[in-house]
């Protein structure tokens, strides 16, 4: 199939092909130099400063949000209920709920292809105070406030162990899924978990809309996976998919429905929003969101996340 770059609206074409075994879809050609393809107002090397991200927690917050984290206590729980009471500010990231082994505050994360850290700050602003990113595309590192680093090195050069390795929405960019995998696996330590979010190339709104799917994203998706690729790649590293949860929202369709119209995804005015551009009125918005949550429930939404560990440790 031949995909089109649509983001910033270059229009440049590209062959990708799906693997008859496992789905997967995948570029044709490596691109020797993707310089082009990730300008400076790509939205995760967008230059973040950290004041306007969230605003600090004050101590007691803080404590709050690690009761939240560390003691998953039931919404009826009348600590839960105060907890909550202090520690409006940012929310705790869904995700982090998903495992199988509380990822406490102190546990040691690290983030591959963080881009310019939102994730890390955000768990920072949660309480988490061991924190590190790696992306070999930013500018140069960053150390922000808090611990926080993001390293300009790819997760190849990092050392050391970690007790929680996520990517978000990093994984369809990398040359060599299986290598990337062996890589983390090395930097998992004993009872480490990690946490890998992508788009899927099997879902309903990939068959639905074809090459004006928004998450092809030609030509820096490099493979788009399936629930089945997934689980190859995963053994091939030495890793064990524990879980997966749908995630998609309704920008499968604004987005798509945008491409479709041959509009690109930064038309250079923020002041018009995507909604707009395709005419979309709230209720439409609305209708977009709950097909998202039942695509999400039947397990055909345009991403998810997985949770694995290392096969060794399996249950």
């Amino acid at each position: 199939m031949v995909l089109r770059e649509m983001m910033f609206g270059l229009h440049d074409e590209f062959e990708y092909y799906r693997c008859a075994s496992c789905g997967c879809v995948q570029i044709t050609n490596m691109l020797e130099d993707m310089g082009r393809y990730y300008p400076p107002q790509y939205y995760a090397y967008a230059e973040q400063q950290d004041q306007y991200l969230f605003p600090r927690l004050s101590h007691a917050r803080v404590l709050a949000r690690r009761c939240l984290t560390n003691l998953k206590l039931s919404r009826s729980s009348l600590i839960r209920e105060f907890a909550l009471h202090l520690g409006r500010g940012p929310t705790l990231p869904y995700w982090l709920q998903l495992f199988p082994k509380p990822v406490f505050t102190w546990k040691r994360v690290l983030e591959v292809g963080c881009g310019a850290g939102r994730h890390l700050l955000t768990l920072r602003d949660c309480g988490f105070n061991r924190l590190m990113g790696v992306d070999p595309f930013v500018p140069s590192s960053i150390s922000y406030d808090g611990g926080v680093n993001v390293l300009r090195q790819t997760v190849g050069e990092t050392e050391g162990k970690f007790d929680l390795v996520m990517l978000h929405h990093a994984y369809e960019h990398v040359v060599d899924p299986v290598v990337t995998l062996r890589k983390v696996r090395r930097l998992l330590a004993r009872g480490g978990q990690v946490l890998i979010r992508i788009p899927l190339a099997d879902s309903w709104a990939a068959g639905f809309y074809g090459a004006n799917w928004v998450q092809f994203d030609a030509p820096r998706h490099l493979f788009l996976h399936t629930h089945r690729s997934m689980e190859i790649v995963a053994g091939l590293a030495g890793l064990t998919i524990i879980r997966v949860e749908y995630d998609s929202s309704e920008f499968q369709f604004v987005g798509s429905e945008l491409y479709r119209r041959g509009q690109p995804l930064h038309c250079g005015d923020n002041s018009v929003s995507v909604e707009e551009r395709i005419g979309c009125a709230p209720e439409d918005l609305r209708r977009f969101g709950e097909r998202a949550r039942e695509l999400n429930r039947t397990k055909q939404g345009d991403q998810a996340c997985f949770v694995l560990i290392a096969s060794s440790e399996k249950c």
